[in-house]
């Protein structure tokens, strides 16, 4: 299947990294557990959502405390799977920026280091306050009744009331 993948017919010949010279090879051992790190949360994502939807359908999703509990600490695994897929992506290419065409040590910017920093500050201004912004619509959504579950906020209000 990688034959037919990357090159296009089932007998393609694919390269070991012993084939390649040394000053050409990425960080493998990185790129290696990177990967893993995010196929794994992508598939207990998958996990997570189907047990989610399955007790959901059976009426009994705010009833499983485990897995509430275990959809809180899933919250930051698209994040960190994304992190882990852009790790993938920049050390499986090193040392080429644009493999077979420019090495990274030639993509260098020539613009002083002032402007660097300056750029980078913008940029993470601009993370910070998209960061703010959505975890404040987070906290407020959180807050909010859930309106696609009536029966549920029913019955929650029904049982504060009457404890």
């Amino acid at each position: 299947m990688g034959s037919l993948y990357l090159r296009h017919n089932l007998s393609g010949h694919i390269k070991s990294l012993s084939e390649f010279p040394a000053d050409t090879l990425p960080p493998v051992l990185a790129v290696f557990f990177a990967f893993r790190v995010m196929v794994g949360l992508g598939l207990l994502m998958l996990l997570f959502s189907v047990a989610a939807n399955v007790q959901r359908w059976r009426g009994k999703l705010f009833n499983g405390r485990r897995l509430l509990w275990g959809l809180v600490w899933m919250s930051p695994s698209g994040f960190v799977a994304m992190l882990a897929g852009w790790c993938v992506t920049e050390w499986g290419r090193q040392p080429w920026t644009v493999y077979g065409l420019l090495r990274t040590a030639q993509s260098v910017s020539p613009l002083p280091l002032s402007w660097m920093i300056a750029s980078v500050t913008g940029v993470l201004l601009v993370y910070i306050l998209s960061f703010a912004l959505g975890l404040r619509y987070l906290l407020r959504y959180i807050n909010s009744p859930l309106p696609q579950e009536p029966e549920v906020v029913a019955s929650m209000l029904k049982t504060s009331s009457s404890g």
